[in-house]
């Protein structure tokens, strides 16, 4: 008896028959500020320690001249290519979540869409339609079973990521319906992320989307040359699900994963990031800031915020470490901390986290006071809300309440903010001219190529005019 058709199937199928007419006007311009977005922290990240390390490491990959790695002039495969910019694009906890899932979705589909389209010429269309399927791919991943990954340890970044990457690099090349299924099963095999750098502060974290974007360019790779993989990679016996889960209380709904496929957009969810840090403290980011014009720091006695019970372990605990964090890495996912610099500053943005906040004594003074306060009713993972209640030495208790994140589809980032942070971003690396380029390039989308998009991100050089 033949088994029903497999979700892997189903989306591969559904891959293969969208064209770009079919997508949503909304979905198309979130698209290209997705792109945007990660080319702008790509660039960024070349200035930071972490990014150093991925631009040498990866530079010794080589391979035949394919694709860019964004700001350089030398090409190397398509993979590595796809490795450093979706690295890169995490490096400061910047780029954009699926709330629901919790998965930085751009950072890897965007990575190797871009890769395979500069790899293949692909035109713009093809680059736009890559991208959305993708993301819309990896978010119905991740509505699975929301928050099950995180439970056990893994990244659900590192996990869902490699499938979408490729599905939205299988169709810039063109693959085969049979040969894109055995290609999202052989990205099973390969889909991982590990939390353990959640405990030291190291950097491993920051890789979960460029191994995404790098193991879905070599499974497709494999998958055309022949190479096979199983079809039931996500509900099988032994399938994605079945052995990372492993928790028979909870639910897997893999109906969410195809419902509704094409009609609706489970991806219209992601958020684009206004503040670098954990994106589930966003509202309460978003308070602090509202109430510290009204007070001065050192008056502080109390600072009281409401959390979700699922991002305790995230952001709240354990208390002592997430009160002195060790590095920035660390920092950027304590609560204690960032409302404490949030109080202190009055901002919060791509110079926050400095090793001089982090020995700052009246940020380490503010993060002893603040405090978790666990909301058991806040169970709806759409939005990540805020509500923060500060406490006075002069017995005041000011209070400030969001309801949604700033960025989320309840209150969505325009496309003026979007392009003030990608004039931020990556003009820490180019010159304001070569900023509009870009922005101009990816604006003009569908027309274009992905060639011309990686030739105006070289740095120091005139290949954008």
């Amino acid at each position: 008896m033949s088994q029903p058709i497999s979700i892997n199937e189903r989306l591969c199928d559904w891959r293969a028959e969208v064209r770009f007419a079919d997508l949503p006007d909304d979905i198309v311009e979130q698209t290209k500020l997705r792109i945007l977005d990660v080319i702008g922290l790509s660039l960024m990240a070349r200035d930071t320690d972490v990014g150093a390390s991925l631009l040498n490491g990866s530079r010794t990959l080589g391979g035949p001249e394919e694709a860019s790695i964004l700001g350089d002039a030398l090409r190397v495969s398509a993979a590595t290519a796809a490795l450093a910019n979706g690295a890169m694009a995490e490096v400061i906890e910047f780029d954009d979540t699926h709330n629901e899932s919790i998965v930085h979705v751009g950072a890897a589909t965007v990575s190797a869409a871009l890769a395979m389209a500069e790899a293949e010429d692909a035109n713009g269309e093809d680059l736009l339609l890559a991208v959305a399927t993708g993301s819309e791919a990896v978010c119905r991943l991740g509505i699975i079973a929301p928050g099950a990954m995180h439970r056990r340890g893994y990244h659900p970044t590192g996990i869902f990521c490699p499938f979408g990457a490729a599905l939205a690099a299988g169709g810039l090349m063109r693959m085969s319906r049979d040969a894109m299924v055995s290609a999202l099963g052989i990205a099973g095999s390969q889909a991982a992320g590990l939390l353990e750098c959640w405990v030291d502060g190291s950097w491993a974290k920051v890789m979960h989307p460029g191994w995404a974007a790098h193991s879905a360019i070599v499974a497709l790779r494999l998958a055309r040359a022949g190479f096979t993989g199983p079809a039931r990679i996500f509900e099988g016996n032994s399938g994605l699900f079945a052995s990372h889960v492993q928790d028979p209380a909870i639910s897997l709904d893999y109906a969410r994963a195809v419902t509704g496929l094409g009609h609706v957009w489970e991806s219209r969810d992601i958020s684009f990031k206004p503040y670098p840090s954990a994106h589930v403290i966003h509202g309460l980011i978003e308070a602090a800031l509202m109430l510290a014009p009204d007070m001065q720091a050192d008056q502080i006695e109390r600072v009281a915020c409401s959390v979700a019970p699922h991002w305790v372990p995230i952001v709240c605990e354990p208390v002592e470490e997430k009160r002195r964090p060790a590095n920035s890495a660390l920092a950027r996912i304590s609560l204690p901390h960032t409302i404490a610099e949030a109080l202190v500053t009055g901002r919060l943005d791509a110079t926050s986290y400095s090793p001089a906040m982090l020995a700052n004594p009246l940020v380490r003074s503010i993060a002893d006071r603040v405090e978790h306060v666990v909301r058991g009713d806040w169970t709806d993972r759409a939005a990540f809300p805020g509500e923060i209640g500060v406490t006075l030495k002069d017995g005041r208790i000011v209070t400030h309440g969001i309801a949604a994140n700033l960025g989320g589809a309840a209150r969505p980032l325009d496309r003026d903010a979007m392009l003030a942070k990608f004039r931020t971003n990556a003009g820490t690396v180019l010159p304001p001219d070569q900023v509009e380029a870009v922005i101009d390039l990816v604006g003009a989308l569908p027309s274009g190529s992905a060639r011309a998009l990686a030739g105006a991100c070289v740095i120091g050089e005139k290949k954008w005019n």
